[in-house]
């Protein structure tokens, strides 16, 4: 959290960050923390009152991977197509190659260089 570059070893420096290097200055994390907490007080609450659909649209107006090709690494295998979106239970849905479309409820997600 409050690493400087000088904390990475040097291979890792064009890529390596921070919350004190992206902020410019030291994270009290007692703050953070009680930022977040907070602020997952408040969509928990929207939760119970309007269902998932408030974090629906909240998680899709931030991710990156709708509409691109991505990999989805499951304990089961690995999946790769056209990252759709979640659906009203927050499972991930890919497409494949053959149109066949595919619910991810845990993976690691990887953008192919070659597929962008």
């Amino acid at each position: 959290m409050n690493q400087e570059l000088s904390h990475f070893p040097e291979s890792l420096h064009s890529i390596a960050s921070s919350l004190a290097i992206e902020k410019g200055e030291k994270v009290d994390r007692a703050k953070l923390i009680q930022v977040i907490l907070l602020k997952i007080e408040k969509l928990y609450k929207e939760y119970l009152q309007h269902g998932f659909k408030v974090v629906k649209l909240l998680w899709e107006s931030y991710a990156t991977s709708i509409g691109k090709h991505i990999v989805a690494r499951t304990l089961t295998g690995s999946i790769e197509g056209k990252a759709l979106g979640i659906n009203e239970e927050g499972v991930l849905l890919i497409e494949d190659a053959d149109g066949m479309i595919h619910h991810i409820y845990s993976a690691d997600i990887e953008f192919p260089e070659n597929k962008m």
